[in-house]
């Protein structure tokens, strides 16, 4: 028993204190803040969304891929299925997707 090693006892206490540690950022994190003012909320007008709804039925939905973005993932994101997608877009590879690639979301 004399030649133990200390590690032995320093790991158990090391993970205790950064499982409290980690727990006490991932908690504060989740509690949500309301640092903006009520009067600074900005609430849009009537003409405001007759002109973005215009503008959003002319123009064909698109995905703009991101780093990291799968084909499955992408049709999760934006509710299409993920048949679907891919009839869309016949010229596309679903495994070989690049960053910046715009893919159609519907006709």
């Amino acid at each position: 028993m004399a030649g133990r090693n200390p590690a032995r006892f320093l790991a158990p206490i090391a993970l205790i204190a950064f499982a409290f540690a980690l727990y006490s950022v991932v908690s504060s994190d989740e509690e949500p803040t309301n640092s903006t003012p009520a009067s600074q909320t900005a609430t849009p007008s009537a003409t405001a969304e007759k002109t973005s709804k215009k503008k959003k039925s002319s123009k064909a939905k698109t995905y703009t891929v991101k780093s990291g973005d799968t084909a499955s993932g992408i049709a999760e994101k934006t509710g299409v299925d993920l048949e679907t997608l891919l009839e869309l877009n016949p010229d596309i590879d679903a495994s070989t997707l690049s960053p910046g690639q715009k893919i159609r979301l519907e006709n």
